[in-house]
């Protein structure tokens, strides 16, 4: 089973994702292009989507399409892409469905896919991707809005009032916690770029799928 054109994807999608970081400083400053951020935010996505489903479609000529009647196989490949559910019952009615005989001849590898799946209490990143991904195909570009965190490492007051290791998105957050004058504070700003549909930091949620998208093709690697 060859995976090539899978990590082929991914590999470009590192490079858009370098290209992203860039682009997302200079937006932010109000030196570059939103309308070219966005471009290569839909490539980016669109890789990632792609290499999941390049993915699944060899998992299913490798194993499944000797089950598929000569007749209907045309048909059934246009229906395989990589599982993305929210429900342990949802996956495997999928699996059943479009893998058939995966799950009683090569269980380890419906196992692998499985545990990247955002079940309730799992991490969500991939169906963030599907957000985003089906969001740019159908919906134009995802929105952004714009959004500066300040870590607040600690505050002391006139009234000897101490605050520690807190965010705040603008100083009247700080109000309530008022005990007088400030007297110190130490701190940080982190900016960020946001995808209002998700409202999540863009480069964070990038990265976070690009961390995890190449770790199902080793775990399916080691499960065939």
């Amino acid at each position: 089973m060859n995976f090539s054109e899978s990590k082929l994807l991914l590999r470009d999608a590192e490079e858009k994702l370098k290209e992203i970081e860039i682009l997302y400083n200079k937006v932010f400053d109000n030196e570059g292009s939103t309308n070219l951020l966005k471009m290569k935010i839909k490539q980016y996505l669109d890789n990632v989507f792609s290499a999941l489903d390049y993915l699944a479609f060899s998992i299913f000529m490798e194993y499944s399409a000797k089950n598929v009647p000569s007749v209907a196989i045309e048909g059934h490949k246009s229906k395989v892409y990589f599982p993305i559910t929210e429900s342990n019952k949802e996956f495997s009615k999928y699996v059943k469905r479009a893998f058939p005989g995966l799950i009683e001849e090569n269980p380890e590898i419906v196992e692998a896919i499985r545990k990247y799946q955002p079940f309730p209490g799992r991490s969500k990143w991939l169906k963030d991707l599907k957000v985003l991904a089906n969001g740019n195909k159908h919906r134009n570009l995802t929105k952004h809005t714009q959004q500066r965190d300040t870590y607040i490492k600690e505050i002391k007051f006139a009234n000897g009032a101490v605050i520690k290791n807190f965010y705040v998105s603008s100083p009247d957050d700080i109000l309530p916690f008022s005990g007088g004058p400030i007297i110190s504070i130490e701190g940080s700003t982190e900016k960020h770029i946001m995808f209002a549909d998700l409202e999540k930091p863009v480069l964070k949620t990038l990265k976070r799928m690009y961390a995890s998208a190449p770790t199902i093709i080793e775990d399916i690697e080691k499960a065939k």
